[in-house]
């Protein structure tokens, strides 16, 4: 009977020492144990040849798997949290309207009055808009009428004969006003004591606007009109005038 008691005395003390000692083992240790079992339940696994064999085999493995991913969770730990990046906001895009260009009248009449080559005048005229699809470019063809003062002190009448070309510049922002340069030819076809004069010319620049039915316009330049005979007549031409669209 002492024998006996002894001897479970014994065993317990070992099962005791056993459970401790797996019980201290690190979960390495454990990840570690478990994959060498793995592996000889592979070995055998291999080795086996009846079905029901492997099969067991089989679900030990994947039991052995599961517990493996188990522990390497568990001495990984859990993972750092995310970072979240800032949201940059998002800039609206710019948006750019694109106001395409009036188109123009393709004929307009007009008559400006001021100072033509430094004669009190006036000149109606007529323009020809983009002439053979030249955008911008305007043929203007014009009769005016001037009187001035020669040198000799005499006042003296002229009929003026124009042809010009115009080109029309950007126009300045969204105000519906352009800009434009022109330049050309004149024949004084009818002066004072002289049936026709000769060759000159001119040369300004302008500014024009939609004003109701029509636009307005002014130009400022220089021009010379010749009589054929001493005096010829030049300095500063200066009109304001108005125009409509014909068609």
């Amino acid at each position: 009977m002492k024998k006996l008691l002894a001897l479970i005395v014994l065993v317990s003390i070992f099962l005791s020492l056993t459970s401790a000692a797996f019980a201290a083992r690190t979960k390495e240790q454990e990840l570690d144990a478990v994959r060498n079992y793995t592996r000889q339940l592979e070995l055998k696994l291999a080795k086996a040849n009846d079905v029901n064999k492997r099969r067991q085999l089989e679900s030990l493995i994947q039991k052995q798997r599961i517990r493996e991913a188990k522990l390497i969770r568990e001495i990984e730990g859990p993972g750092p949290e995310p970072v979240v990046q800032p949201v940059t906001p998002v800039k609206e895009p710019k948006l750019i309207v694109i106001t395409p260009e009036e188109k123009r009248p393709t004929l307009e009449m007009g008559l400006g009055v001021g100072l033509v080559a430094g004669m009190t005048g006036a000149i109606g005229n007529i323009r020809f808009n983009d002439p053979m699809d030249i955008k911008r470019g305007t043929l203007k063809v014009g009769l005016g009428y001037a009187q001035g003062a020669d040198t000799a002190g005499l006042t003296r009448k002229h009929v003026i004969l124009f042809v010009d070309w115009i080109y029309r510049l950007v126009p300045f922002g969204n105000r519906g006003i352009w800009s434009y340069l022109g330049g050309g030819f004149n024949y004084d076809a009818y002066t004072t004591g002289q049936v026709s004069g000769s060759a000159g010319g001119q040369a300004y620049y302008g500014i024009e606007g939609r004003a109701g039915a029509g636009s307005y316009y002014a130009e400022a330049g220089y021009g010379l009109v010749r009589t054929g005979f001493s005096p010829n007549y030049s300095g500063v031409t200066l009109l304001v005038g108005y125009r409509i669209g014909v068609r």
